[in-house]
C-alpha cells in the first residue's frame, strides 16, 4: 500500500526495530514495514493498512490470540502475540512472538517516550488524578501544544497507548498512571519518564492489594524515581529522597512553597487565599467540594512550577470546567442515536469516539458533528486531512462542522458535508427543521468552547430531568468478573429481558454482542424482534414462548424455550424447516417445564420430528443464594443430572445449563455444566452477598430540585396529609414518583433520596410525578442533583427501605426516564 507520510505523525518504527526492543523470536517476516499505529482489539479495526500492529493482549479474562484470524481478515499484516500458531495461512505477514504481549507493548512505548525531549508532568495518588490532568490540559494550552491520556487511560495497557501518540509537535506531555498491586508502578515510570511529578489526594481505593497503606504510598511515589521536582501536600514530603525538591502545598504549614491561608466556600464557587514568595494571591475557582479544592490547589503549584503568572492564572481558574471524561449514549428525537462526547476534541479523541460510535449496533447510517480541533499544533490542512482519513476508515455517511477553521477546510473532507460557524447556527436548524436527520447514529464532538451540550439537548427526545445513567465498562467489568469464575469452555448466556432489567434493550445487547456473549435471553418473542432490528446478531433464547409468536420465531431467527408436550407438538407441526428449541424442565421451582418423567417420551418424540433441533436443556435453581436452602438445591441439580443425562445420551451435542447469579458464585464448582445463565450480577448486584466487593453496581438514578418551600409548625405534607411538621423545616420538590417507577412504600420516611452528600428523607405520600423530601440542615438550591440511587445510596438499601428486591427497583422504571450511557 502507499503511504504518505504527515509531518505531525507518530515517531515511525520500523519492523525490524519492534524486534529489537521486544527481544522478539521471528514467526514469519515479510517486509520491513513502518509501523504507526498499535490496535490491540480486532473489534475495532477499519480498513487497516500496512503500517498497524495488532498486540494480541493476553489476561486474566481475555486473550487476544484468539482473534489474530479477525484481525488478518480485516487487513493486518503485522503482529505481536505470545501463542505460536501455523503460519501457512497467513501470507505476507510479520509475525512476531514474546513471551509477555503487555510488555512488549510497554517496551516500545517507553522507546518511544526516550525519543523526545520534553517536560512531562506524571500524575498519580489514589483520587483526583484524571481531573488534575485535564485542568492542567486547560490551564496550559494558550502555551503549550498538549498530548495527555484520553480519558482515563492509566493503567499497564491504556499509559503505554496514550504515550505513544506523542509526536514532534508537542511541546509538554501530561500523564496518569494508575495502579492495583505492587510491582506496576516500575514500568509505568519507564513508560512516563516524567520530569515533574504530581501527587494527588490519597485514599482507601484498591488498599486490597497491598500490604498497608504505607506500602501503597511507596509503590505510587515509584513514578517520581527520576523526577527532579515533585508537586504534593507537605505531609507527603517525608517520602521523596533527599536530592529531590519538592514542591509543596498547605493548609497548615507555613514552611510549604505555597501556603494556604483561606478557603472560603460560596454557593457556586469558592474562593482561595495563598501565600507565595512572601506575596499573598487569590483565585476562585467555581466548584464547592472537597476534592475539586485539593485538585486546584495542585494545578495552582504546577503552573507556579512552569512560571506562569499568577494573574493569568486567576482569571484561567475562574473558568474551569467541570470534568467529563465519559462518552454518553442516548436516545434523540426522530430515532436517532446520540453519542455525545461534547468535553474535548484532539485527534486522539476523535479516533477513540469514532472506535465506540463503530461498536454500536444501529440500522441507520452514521453522522459526525464535529467542532473546529483547538490546540492542535498541527499544521490546519494536515490536520484535517487526517480527520477525513479517520472519517473514511469508520465509513462516516455525512460531516457537520462547526467553526470558522473546519469550515476553511471543507475541500479536504470528501463525504457529504454541511458547514456551520457557530454552534447557534446550527441549533436553529435543528429547532427548524432544516436540518434533516433521522434514523441515524449520531456522534458530537466538539471543544468545551462550543459548548456541543447544547446541540446533545436540541437532539434530545426525552426532557425529564430524572434520568437513568448506565455505566457500560460497569457492565464490562461484571461480565468479566463472572467469566472468571467459570471454565474458559463453558459459555455464558447473558438475561437481558425486561428492557435489560430497566437498563435498555438495544445499548446492553450491542455491549454484550461486542463482549462476545454466547447467548442472550428475552421473555418474550417481541422482545427478541425488537433486538434483531436493532442489529443483533447473536443467538437469542425466549423464555416464555407463546403459540401466536411462531411465526416470529422463524422470521427473527430467534429460539424458544419449550416447557409443555402440547407446546412441542404444536412446533413440530408448525415447523416445515429446521427450527432450534430448548427444552425446560421442573426440577423444584413449579414454574414452567416439563416434569422428569417425560423425558423418555420427549426424546422418542424428537427422534420422530429432527426439524426441531435442541440446543439446550435447562432448569432454574429456586433458592441458589440462601444457604438455609442448600439441601433443597442439592436435590435440584442431582435432578437436572439425570434428566440431562437422558436427554445428552441421544442427543450428545445439546448444551446443559442451570446457574444463574448467584448459582455461578456458590454451584459454579459442581453444576457449571455447559452454559450458565448471567442475571441481575451483571448489572452489579450479588444476591449471595459474595461478590459485592469486586462487583461495581452500573446504574445511577438522578433528579434534581424543582422547588424549595419553607414549612410552618402545623403544615402538612403530600396527599392525605400523612406528615405534619412539628417545628420548621425546609422541603424540595423532586421530579419523580410512583409513574416513574419509583415504589410508594418508600413514603412517610420509609425512604431517603442524596442530596449534596447527605440523606433527605421522603415526606409524606409519593405523587404520581413528584416527591417530597426534607433538607432541614441541607446546603442546596433549586436545580442541585438529586441521586435516588446508586453511589451513598445502593439499589439494594432502596431495595431494603421498600420491602423488595433490586430486581423490581430496576425493573420497575418507567421508559418516560431517560437512559444515559456512559463510556469512559
Amino acid at each position: 500500500m502507499q503511504f504518505t507520510p504527515l509531518l505531525f505523525t507518530f515517531l515511525m518504527l520500523l519492523i525490524s526495530k519492534i524486534f529489537e526492543i521486544t527481544g522478539a523470536a521471528v514467526l514469519s517476516r515479510h517486509h520491513n514495514f513502518t509501523v504507526t499505529s498499535l490496535i490491540t482489539d480486532s473489534r475495532q479495526i477499519v480498513n487497516a493498512d500496512d503500517h498497524v500492529v495488532f498486540i494480541a493482549l493476553h489476561g486474566e479474562h481475555y486473550n487476544g490470540n484468539m482473534f489474530f484470524n479477525d484481525a488478518y481478515n480485516k487487513g493486518i499484516r503485522n503482529f505481536i502475540i505470545d501463542e505460536s500458531i501455523e503460519i501457512t495461512s497467513y501470507p505476507e505477514t510479520n509475525i512476531l512472538i514474546v513471551a509477555n504481549t503487555t510488555l512488549a507493548m510497554q517496551q516500545i512505548a517507553a522507546y518511544h517516550r526516550k525519543e523526545f525531549r520534553i517536560p512531562v508532568i506524571g500524575i498519580t495518588g489514589s483520587n483526583g488524578k484524571t481531573m488534575v490532568k485535564e485542568w492542567l490540559g486547560a490551564l496550559l494550552e494558550d502555551v503549550y501544544n498538549v498530548v495527555k491520556n484520553p480519558g482515563s487511560y492509566n493503567s499497564q495497557v491504556g499509559v503505554p497507548l496514550s504515550v505513544w501518540h506523542i509526536n514532534s509537535q508537542h511541546t509538554i506531555g501530561i500523564f496518569e498512571a494508575g495502579i492495583s498491586k505492587p510491582g506496576e508502578m516500575q514500568m509505568l515510570e519507564k513508560i512516563i519518564a516524567p520530569t515533574i511529578g504530581v501527587f494527588t489526594t490519597l485514599s482507601d481505593a484498591h488498599n486490597i492489594g497491598f500490604n498497608s497503606q504505607e506500602d501503597k504510598i511507596r509503590e505510587k511515589f515509584l513514578l517520581f524515581s527520576n523526577c527532579k521536582t515533585v508537586v504534593l501536600n507537605y505531609q507527603y514530603k517525608k517520602y521523596l529522597s533527599p536530592d529531590q525538591n519538592a514542591y509543596s502545598w498547605s493548609t497548615t504549614a507555613k514552611e510549604s512553597t505555597i501556603f494556604i491561608t483561606a478557603i472560603n466556600p460560596g454557593i457556586n464557587q469558592t474562593e482561595i487565599s495563598y501565600l507565595f514568595n512572601l506575596v499573598d494571591f487569590k483565585f476562585t475557582i467555581p466548584f464547592t467540594d472537597d476534592a475539586s479544592i485539593e485538585n486546584a490547589i495542585s494545578c495552582l503549584c504546577v503552573c507556579l512550577l512552569l512560571n506562569r503568572s499568577n494573574s493569568e492564572l486567576a482569571q484561567q481558574f475562574l473558568h474551569l470546567q467541570p470534568v467529563k471524561m465519559r462518552l454518553e449514549l442516548q436516545r434523540g428525537n426522530n430515532n436517532n442515536v446520540i453519542i455525545n462526547d461534547a468535553y474535548n476534541s484532539d485527534l486522539h479523541g476523535v479516533k477513540n469516539a469514532l472506535g465506540f460510535m463503530h461498536k454500536q449496533l444501529h440500522r441507520g447510517g452514521k453522522i459526525v458533528v464535529l467542532s473546529d480541533i483547538l490546540q492542535s499544533g498541527i499544521q490546519p490542512d494536515l490536520l484535517y486531512r487526517e480527520v477525513a482519513k479517520y472519517l473514511n476508515q469508520f465509513k462516516i455517511l455525512r460531516l457537520i462542522g462547526v467553526g470558522k477553521e473546519i469550515s476553511k477546510h471543507q475541500s479536504e473532507f470528501n463525504l457529504p458535508c454541511q458547514f456551520y460557524s457557530s454552534t447557534e447556527d446550527l441549533i436553529t436548524d435543528i429547532k427548524s427543521g432544516n436540518l434533516n436527520i433521522n434514523d441515524s447514529l449520531v456522534l458530537l464532538k466538539g471543544a468545551r468552547s462550543f459548548h456541543f451540550e447544547d446541540i446533545a439537548r436540541a437532539f434530545s427526545s426525552q426532557h425529564h430531568a430524572t434520568c437513568l445513567e448506565i455505566n457500560l465498562n460497569s457492565l464490562a467489568h461484571n461480565f468479566h468478573a463472572y467469566r472468571k469464575l467459570i471454565n474458559a469452555e463453558t459459555k455464558m448466556m447473558v438475561m437481558v429481558k425486561a428492557f435489560s432489567y430497566g437498563s435498555g434493550s438495544n445499548e446492553i445487547a450491542s455491549l454484550l454482542q461486542f463482549l462476545k456473549a454466547d447467548y442472550l435471553a428475552v421473555a418474550y418473542a417481541d422482545e427478541g424482534v425488537h433486538l434483531r432490528n436493532a442489529g443483533v446478531t447473536l443467538p437469542i433464547m425466549v423464555m416464555n414462548t407463546e403459540d401466536k409468536s411462531f411465526e416470529l420465531l422463524t422470521q427473527y431467527e430467534l429460539e424458544p424455550a419449550i416447557f409443555s408436550s402440547d407446546q412441542l407438538h404444536k412446533l413440530a407441526a408448525f415447523s416445515k424447516e429446521k427450527m432450534p428449541v430448548h427444552l425446560e424442565f421442573e426440577t423444584g421451582m413449579h414454574r414452567l417445564g416439563f416434569e422428569a418423567n417425560e423425558t423418555g417420551a420427549i426424546v422418542s418424540f424428537l427422534k420422530l420430528h429432527p426439524n426441531l433441533e435442541v440446543k439446550s436443556v435447562f432448569s432454574h435453581l429456586a433458592s441458589a443464594e440462601d444457604e438455609k436452602d442448600d439441601d433443597f438445591t442439592l436435590q435440584q441439580i442431582e435432578s437436572f443430572k439425570s434428566i440431562s443425562q437422558e436427554i445428552t445420551a441421544t442427543f450428545p451435542k445439546v448444551l446443559k445449563h442451570l446457574l444463574n447469579s448467584p448459582g455461578i458464585i456458590r454451584w459454579g464448582a459442581m453444576a457449571q455444566f455447559d452454559m450458565v445463565r448471567l442475571g441481575i450480577g451483571f448489572y452489579g448486584i450479588d444476591p449471595a452477598n459474595r461478590l459485592n466487593e469486586e462487583l461495581i453496581p452500573a446504574s445511577t438514578l438522578k433528579s434534581s430540585i424543582s422547588q424549595i418551600k419553607i414549612l410552618k409548625p402545623g403544615d402538612s405534607v403530600s396527599y392525605n396529609r400523612r406528615f405534619i411538621a412539628d417545628i420548621e423545616m425546609r422541603i424540595a420538590t423532586i421530579p419523580i414518583g410512583y409513574a416513574d417507577g419509583l415504589s410508594r412504600a418508600l413514603g412517610n420516611g420509609n425512604g431517603s433520596f442524596i442530596i449534596n452528600g447527605t440523606q433527605a428523607v421522603i415526606l409524606g405520600a409519593i405523587c404520581m410525578d413528584m416527591t417530597m423530601v426534607d433538607i432541614t440542615g441541607i446546603a442546596c438550591d433549586e436545580g442541585d442533583d438529586v441521586i435516588i440511587f446508586g453511589g451513598l445510596m445502593p439499589v439494594t438499601s432502596v431495595a431494603s427501605n421498600a420491602k423488595t428486591i433490586s430486581y423490581e427497583i430496576l425493573s420497575a422504571l418507567s421508559q418516560r426516564i431517560k437512559r444515559i450511557y456512559l463510556h469512559e
